[in-house]
């Protein structure tokens, strides 16, 4: 059920006469590590190794994908050790340009009363063997997909670098610096989940989407600057 309400916002801006508002910048960020340099791309291939044999992987030329099925496996930065997502992830398509920001993992919000934490409504992780992958459908028409991160950031601080939304497509970005990169990388499906388990766990994905035995995968890795090199 969708709910519609207005929201109504005074605004007074005052100007002298011949006077410019200040302008604002921001000092220089320092130079982010690539998930090769933190380990994070070799961390998260080992989260996925109980069901995935990745043979290859290389960085990614393009900040989209093309639309169809997908399975999701997701996790968030391994300091973080709540259980319910910190981060809301989602997509949105870079063709069409009526589309909105979908979300796909519902991660931290704030009441808007007393701006205290709400945990996310999502798990901190999807990984092989402790849950099967999630299924995702980005609608043909839709074309190229984009993916986005939310920094949900306190409302109660104050952050220098906080601006809300983060894309894989650098121009979308705020500060039009680099958050995310794509890896792509071949694999081969291990049919049931090499870990130690008490039952047979199989490797397989909801939302009737069929994994092949063979085929090609994107890692994401994204930064939203608050910590360098803190694998978000």
């Amino acid at each position: 059920m969708k709910r519609w309400v207005i929201l109504l916002l005074g605004f007074i801006i005052v100007f002298g006469h011949g006077q410019r508002p200040p302008t604002i910048t921001l000092p220089p960020l320092p130079p982010i590590p690539t998930p090769e340099a933190t380990g994070a791309l070799s961390w998260f291939i080992a989260k996925l190794k109980p069901c995935f044999e990745i043979r290859d992987w290389k960085p990614y030329p393009d900040c989209t994908i093309p639309a169809g099925r997908y399975c999701l496996y997701y996790s968030e930065d391994p300091e973080w050790t709540g259980t319910q997502a910190y981060h809301t992830f989602g997509w949105y398509s870079e063709k069409v340009g009526c589309g909105a920001l979908y979300p796909i993992v519902r991660g931290q919000t704030y009441d808007r009363c007393t701006q205290d934490p709400i945990p996310g409504v999502d798990p901190a992780k999807v990984l092989p063997c402790l849950t099967p992958g999630w299924g995702v459908w980005f609608p043909p028409p839709f074309e190229r997909i984009g993916f986005w991160l939310n920094n949900p950031y306190s409302p109660k601080g104050a952050h220098i670098y906080t601006g809300g939304h983060y894309f894989t497509c650098t121009p979308r970005n705020w500060d039009g610096l680099q958050h995310a990169y794509i890896y792509e990388a071949t694999f081969v499906l291990k049919e049931v989940c090499e870990a130690p388990t008490t039952t047979l766990v199989r490797c397989w994905c909801d939302c009737n989407c069929t994994l092949p035995k063979t085929g090609k995968m994107y890692l994401i890795f994204w930064e939203d600057w608050c910590k360098g090199g803190d694998w978000d």
